[in-house]
């Protein structure tokens, strides 16, 4: 419940005037059609054939280029302070 709520929120944050559209997708999909620009960690390697995939999207401004890297540390955030965990503890 906890990735589910950190996902949305950053999705919600993302749309400036809260007036975007968010999309959650669940579905199995093949270990096989997951792309290493899909990965984290990139070294990541399947350990089954199929995977639970769950898929928040957004209209929203998306990630800068510099940021992009930078997501999953502990308490980097590009929004007002006070925040930062978020994504850092998806990753855990």
């Amino acid at each position: 419940m906890q990735v589910l709520t950190n996902l949305i929120t950053n999705a919600l944050e993302a749309e400036d005037t809260n007036k975007g559209t968010i999309d959650l997708t669940v579905k199995i999909v093949s270990s096989s059609d997951i792309s290493a620009i899909h990965r984290f960690p990139v070294d990541w390697q399947s350990q089954d054939l199929t995977y639970a995939c769950i898929a928040v999207t957004d209209t929203g401004c998306g990630i800068g280029d510099d940021d992009i890297a930078k997501i999953f540390d502990p308490f980097f955030s590009s929004k007002f302070p006070g925040r930062g965990l978020g994504l850092a503890v998806l990753l855990g």
